[in-house]
């Protein structure tokens, strides 16, 4: 088909469109599950729309492909890329990244593998067409995001758990010593040492926990592993209603993250009692379902992979 599209920004009140895109371009993808309003307004409601962006193909007046741009301070983003399928192998993608990495070069980020220089990520699904896609254009695997699922009206799985740790809730008198927690539990996953960036993200953690641990009502939990006093290991149980009442579902999730354990600490069973207690919690609370995205490097298998 060489009927010619155009890339623009795509318009304020577009929301159906790009939710009919994305759910039938991503229908065949493992794991996707169909978008729903909610979710267009939490991607781009608020103040989501100074942060990111998306980016839209369009041929004689009708979308045909779309890709988001999320803007950071230490990396820019891409993701979501969606063509519609009637419009595949036409230049769309391409073109879609390639005005997405213009963007990102205008503010001085290039899309590069070297320490300490700026960097521009892809992120999408893991699927053969996917990956082909992205390393064509010059990107290079590094880390897999997984989502697990389970089924809580079955029983728990049997996991070799550690008793001499308390599971407890955590606190606001816990703000300093859960934000180092959390900033290093983490960190193996992530390039904060070699983008000199781990005080950003332990001073991102400490005002996210000093508000969410003030919050009454809030609809997460923190769990947290105690051993001979210090904080160990944590999780985080959460049950967004809102979702919940959009989708007609009883779905909780161990977001963001999973389960996390300082590395001194692993292959103890701790990790095991957190993703144990973690369960019970939300099926205590009503939920059916659990879920959790986590994530780890492409070329070896890491606690949390072993774990799951």
């Amino acid at each position: 088909m060489d009927t010619p599209f155009q890339i623009s920004l795509l318009e304020e009140g577009a929301g159906p469109a790009w939710l009919s895109l994305m759910n039938s371009g991503l229908r065949d993808c493992p794991g996707f599950e169909p978008l729903v309003d909610l979710d267009y307004q939490r991607m781009w409601g608020g103040d989501r729309v100074t942060t990111g962006l998306t980016l839209a193909a369009e041929r004689e007046g009708e979308l045909v492909g779309a890709v988001s741009l999320i803007l950071g301070t230490r990396r820019d983003r891409l993701r979501d890329l969606v063509v519609r399928p009637d419009a595949r192998r036409c230049g769309v993608g391409t073109a879609l990244v390639e005005a997405a990495l213009d963007r990102f070069r205008s503010r001085g980020l290039h899309p590069s593998t070297g320490s300490g220089q700026c960097l521009a990520e892809g992120q999408d699904w893991d699927a053969p067409s996917y990956r082909a896609f992205y390393e064509a254009l010059g990107f290079h695997p590094v880390r897999r995001y997984l989502f697990l699922r389970w089924d809580l009206t079955a029983p728990l799985p049997a996991l070799p758990l550690n008793h001499e740790v308390v599971v407890r809730q955590a606190t606001l008198a816990d703000l300093e010593e859960i934000t180092d927690l959390y900033a290093h539990m983490y960190s193996p996953y992530w390039d904060w040492s070699k983008d000199g960036s781990l005080e950003e993200v332990r001073g991102e953690y400490h005002a996210r926990f000093a508000q969410r641990l003030s919050e009454e009502g809030s609809d997460r939990v923190y769990l947290v592993a105690v051993l001979h006093g210090r904080l160990v290991g944590g999780i985080t149980a959460r049950i967004d209603q809102e979702y919940n009442r959009a989708r007609g579902v009883a779905l909780g999730s161990l977001n963001p993250g999973g389960v996390g354990v300082l590395p001194a600490y692993r292959q103890r069973g701790i990790g095991s009692r957190l993703l144990a207690e973690g369960l019970a919690l939300l099926r205590e609370r009503g939920m059916r379902h659990a879920t959790v995205w986590t994530f780890s490097y492409l070329e070896s298998e890491t606690p949390a992979v072993v774990l799951y």
